[in-house]
C-alpha cells in the first residue's frame, strides 16, 4: 500500500494463485503490464490507485483469476487498458480511464467482465470509430452505467468470433460530447448526456435527445494533481 512503483523492467505486481490488495499506489512508465492476476485462487482487490504512461496494456487477468478493480485512475495507455482472458471473472467499477486510444476493455477466451459505473474519456480519434469494449472467443462483457466522454459520436462494440453480450447487459450508459481542449481543465461539471443503446447485432446507437442527470458528474484532470509522498511510501524505480 501507498507505494510508487515506476519504470519497472517487468510487471509491477503479480498475483500468482494468491490474494492480497493494492491500495493508494502509483504505477508510471511501464513497458509491461503494471498488474497481473492469474490462477484459480487469485482474488485480489485493486483499489484507489493510479496507472499512467504504459506502452503495454495496463492490467491483465487470466486463468480463472477473480480480482476486483475499483476507484482506479488510468491515463495514456497505448495498448488495451484491461486484458481479461482464459476464464477470468472480474469486476471493474468506479474507475476513470483517460485518453483511451485503443480498446479500454478486451474480454476473451471464456472470461467474464462486469464493467460498471466507470468514466472513460477517449483521445482525439479522427478516422475510426471508438471502441467501447471487445468480446471474442466466448468472452462475456456486461457494460452498465458507464459515462463515455469523447469528441465524436461514432462507437462500436466489437463482439465477434463467438463473443457475448446482450441488450439486457448493456444499460444506462451515456455519451458526453466534449471537445478535447475542455478535458485539459482541472475539473468539468457534467449535467447531461446522450443515452447509448445496443441491438442484437451489437450495433451501438446514440439517442439524439439529451438526458439530464440527477446529480452533476465531475470529471477531474488528475494529471494536474500533486502527488503526496508519505514516509511509508516506496519511491523510485524497480
Amino acid at each position: 500500500a501507498r507505494s510508487h512503483l515506476n519504470k519497472c523492467n517487468g510487471n509491477g505486481v503479480n498475483f500468482d494463485y494468491s490474494n492480497g490488495y493494492v491500495y493508494k499506489c502509483t504505477f508510471h512508465d511501464y513497458i509491461y503490464p503494471a498488474i497481473v492476476c492469474y490462477g484459480q485462487y487469485s482474488n485480489p482487490v485493486i483499489y484507489d490507485s493510479k496507472i499512467k504512461n504504459c506502452s503495454s496494456f495496463a492490467i491483465a487477468s487470466r486463468d480463472c483469476a477473480s480480482p476486483i478493480f475499483s476507484k482506479l485512475k488510468f491515463a495514456n495507455i497505448e495498448s488495451n487498458v484491461f486484458s481479461i482472458s482464459d476464464f477470468s471473472n472480474v469486476v471493474i467499477q468506479n474507475s476513470v480511464l483517460k485518453n483511451v486510444s485503443k480498446t479500454p476493455f478486451s474480454v476473451f477466451n471464456g472470461a467474464k467482465a462486469i464493467i460498471k459505473q466507470n468514466l472513460i474519456s477517449y483521445a482525439n480519434i479522427i478516422d475510426n470509430a471508438a471502441i467501447l469494449f471487445q468480446s471474442f472467443t466466448q468472452g462475456n462483457a456486461t457494460y452498465l452505467k458507464n459515462i463515455v466522454i469523447s469528441n465524436k459520436i461514432s462507437f462500436v462494440a466489437k463482439v465477434h468470433n463467438f463473443g457475448q453480450t446482450s441488450i439486457d447487459r448493456f444499460k444506462e450508459n451515456f455519451l458526453i460530447i466534449i471537445d478535447e481542449s475542455h478535458l485539459k481543465l482541472k475539473n468539468i461539471s457534467i449535467t447531461k448526456g446522450n443515452l447509448m443503446s445496443i441491438d442484437e447485432t451489437s450495433q451501438i446507437y446514440i439517442d439524439n435527445n439529451c438526458s439530464y442527470f440527477k446529480e452533476p458528474i465531475v470529471y477531474e484532470n488528475f494529471d494536474k494533481e500533486k502527488e503526496e509522498q508519505n514516509e511509508d511510501e516506496l519511491i523510485g524505480t524497480c
